[in-house]
């Protein structure tokens, strides 16, 4: 299966820059992110990820971003109301294992038809469940 597009949850975003515990983690998603730019494959992101990263990581996941899409083909994918509602629709039909981010991340990966890569569990399940492809940074690298 060729890979031309993924959609990047925000937990590997934070495995990059976040102050983890686990200096594996970070390795495997600067591997990743090297892949994906040696490759050519196309990442999406939403506003979604934006917010999330700026309030964990602070504002200096905006430069941090910045400097991310120097390298990548990055595209950000815009959420609209009927977006919103579909996603809602996930999240209610799947609650206690996936939050509402989690719900329009999946959705947009599914309408963009992309890979999802994420570390969370729930998020896995629930894409699995609805056959989305999904798999963890070091899967696809």
């Amino acid at each position: 299966m060729v890979i031309k597009a993924v959609y990047v949850d925000t937990c590997v975003y934070i495995n990059l820059w976040g102050n983890e515990e686990s200096r594996r983690n970070a390795v495997i998603a600067a591997e990743f992110f090297d892949y994906c730019e040696k490759n050519k494959i196309k990442v999406y992101f939403s506003e979604i990820i934006s917010k999330e990263l700026v309030k964990i990581i602070g504002e200096a996941a905006v430069n941090l971003f910045k400097d991310l899409s120097k390298k990548l083909l990055l595209e950000k994918l815009e959420i609209s109301e009927n977006d919103f509602f579909l996603a809602k629709s996930i999240y209610l039909n799947n609650s206690g294992l996936i939050g509402l981010y989690d719900a329009i991340h999946l959705y947009l990966t599914k309408r963009s038809d992309s890979v999802l890569i994420t570390r969370d569990f729930g998020l896995t399940t629930v894409a699995l469940s609805m056959g989305v492809n999904v798999m963890k940074p070091e899967e696809f690298i």
